[in-house]
Parts: structure tokens; C-alpha cells; sequence
């Protein structure tokens, strides 16, 4: 993204800018992020007027507008919409920009719509930024008339720098950028309570492996109640469960592991299984994971999946 990113800084120092952009990667390769820090180059009056770009992402700028999916597709009538916005005089002199994520979601009638628009804009200062993560599924013909570029995947560590460079708590830094792609939703998740909650109940259970007197139906029967509200959540939950389970794989056969804040605790449990008993228990966690994708009781999935961990013990 920082090479697109550079990219689109030079063509607008030197007044470059096209009329349309089409940007392609893959989810969490930062593409709505890229097309708000755009939209704030074109748009801001000041070099530090951060207020601006607070007013892009919040979606309350009046010459910056995000369209996106609606159900299954993105309807004529959003294009319409934006027709119909664009051919106002704005409040706000300057560029005029017009963000479609998803773009490969257009109906027929939309994509009718966008191309009549793209083809007569309102004015010369009206710039378009398509984004897709599927560029086969968009239109030859929005292809054509866009200038195209393609984001890749972001790379763990440059998730963590940029954790670390807003200051959050290591032991999240490490975490964090193994249950996500996406800087946006490594930062998002950063906020939620559902991680604190997440992490303290794997601790704990690192905690209380070897001792006999605490039975983890009981101790922890309680202890997600936000994240099993939410089944993204509980996604995050059962992957991080697994990392742990795999650190102490990792740990048996000396590489590093994740969990380096609960290291003691990993390594009194790796003495009490075998690399199979490890396997085994991962596999169980796996088969948790493919099940919430379908329509399962979380309560009860979380009830077994202790009751199995305590039987493991």
C-alpha cells in the first residue's frame, strides 16, 4: 500500500491525476484505507488538517462519497444518487471523489449508470476510485476506462510496526497479525473488549492446565460473554485457542513460539503430551472452526470445547 500510496502523492503534486481509478488486491491489502488517505490528499486545504480525513472515513465530508454494497449488490439507485449529489454546486471548492467498494457487486442497471457517469462527470475535478478484490468479476468495459492497481497481501511484520508505532501492548502486537490480514481490523480490534477477554481466558487456562482442582466448565463457563455475542469474535477466540495449542508444538521441537508472555506456563504443559495428544487436540479445535461458518449455538460449542480441553488434561 505504501507504494500506491507514494504513487498517488506524486501524481497529484504534479496535478497528474486521473479521472478514474481501479484498485485491486485482496481483503485487508488496505484498499478502502488507501482510497480515504486519496481522497484526503485531494481534498485537504492544510498540510496538518487531520480533521479532514476524520470527515472522509466518518463519511460526513461533502465532496468525498463511499458507495458500497447493499445486500448482495450495489443498486441503480446508488448511482443515481451520487449522480444527482455530484450535480449540485458543493458547499466545498475542489476535487470532487466518488469511492466504490465492491465494484465487481454493480448490477446491470448500476453498472449502466456508472458508465454513463464516468463518461459525462459533472465537472473536470470529479475523480473516481473503484475498489474490488476480484478483479476478473469486474466489468471489461470499467476496466478499460480505469487506470488499474493492484495491492498485495500486508505482511504480518508490517502489521506489527504499525501496532507498535501506535503504542499498543506487545503481547497484542504478537497476536493480533496472526488472526488478520488487514491493518484496518488489526487496529479495530486493538479497541474491542472482546480481545481482553479473548486473551485473559487463554492465559488462564495456560495458568490452571496442572491444576486438578479447577475444572474449566466452571472457571471459565462465563468468561466470553461479549465474544460469544459476536461470531467474528469467536472466530478470533477458537484461532488464537489453536496458536496456543501450537506454540507448545512449536516449543517441543524448539521453534519460536507466539505466546512468548505466557513461556513458563507453555513449557510445564509441553512436558504432559505427546506431539499425536497435540494433534489431537488441534484437530478438535479445527473442526470448532469449519463449524462456525454454519449457523451453530456458540454457548454450546463453547460449553464442549472446555469439557474436551478439561478431559485432555
Amino acid at each position: 500500500m505504501k507504494r500506491a500510496f507514494s504513487f498517488f502523492k506524486q501524481v497529484i503534486s504534479k496535478n497528474q491525476i486521473s479521472h478514474l481509478y481501479l484498485i485491486s488486491g485482496p481483503k485487508g491489502s488496505g484498499k478502502l484505507n488507501l482510497a480515504y488517505e486519496v481522497s484526503y490528499l485531494l481534498t485537504r486545504k492544510k498540510d496538518d488538517d487531520e480533521r479532514v480525513l476524520e470527515q472522509i472515513k466518518s463519511g460526513v465530508h461533502p465532496n468525498v462519497i463511499l458507495i458500497e454494497p447493499t445486500g448482495q449488490n450495489i443498486r441503480k439507485e446508488q448511482i443515481l444518487l451520487l449522480q444527482e449529489e455530484f450535480s449540485k454546486t458543493s458547499l466545498v471548492g475542489g476535487k470532487r471523489i466518488y469511492i466504490v467498494n465492491h465494484v465487481e457487486k454493480l448490477s446491470q442497471g448500476a453498472a449502466n449508470s456508472l458508465l454513463k457517469f464516468m463518461e459525462e462527470p459533472e465537472s473536470n475535478l470529479v475523480v473516481g476510485i473503484l475498489l474490488t478484490e476480484n478483479k476478473d468479476l469486474v466489468l471489461k468495459t470499467i476496466i478499460s476506462r480505469s487506470q488499474t492497481l493492484n495491492l498485495s497481501s500486508v505482511h504480518k511484520e508490517e502489521i506489527r510496526a504499525s501496532l507498535r508505532e501506535s503504542g499498543v501492548d506487545e503481547k497484542y502486537v504478537a497476536l493480533i497479525p496472526e488472526v488478520t490480514q488487514s491493518l484496518e481490523e488489526a487496529l479495530e480490534l486493538v479497541e474491542k473488549e472482546e480481545l481482553n477477554e479473548i486473551i485473559e481466558v487463554i492465559a488462564g487456562i495456560a495458568s490452571d492446565w496442572n491444576n486438578f482442582e479447577i475444572r474449566f466448565m466452571i472457571k471459565y463457563a462465563n468468561s466470553l460473554t461479549n465474544t460469544l455475542a459476536d461470531r467474528a469474535q469467536f472466530n478470533v477466540f477458537t484461532n488464537l485457542l489453536f496458536l496456543f495449542f501450537m506454540d507448545i508444538v512449536h516449543y517441543k521441537v524448539h521453534q519460536p513460539i507466539t505466546y512468548e508472555f505466557i513461556r513458563k506456563e507453555i513449557q510445564e504443559i509441553n512436558s504432559k503430551f505427546s506431539i499425536k495428544e497435540l494433534t489431537d487436540i488441534l484437530k478438535e479445535i479445527q473442526e470448532l472452526i469449519s463449524k462456525e461458518y454454519f449457523n451453530i449455538n456458540l454457548n454450546l460449542n463453547y460449553a464442549s470445547l472446555l469439557a474436551k480441553l478439561d478431559k485432555r488434561r
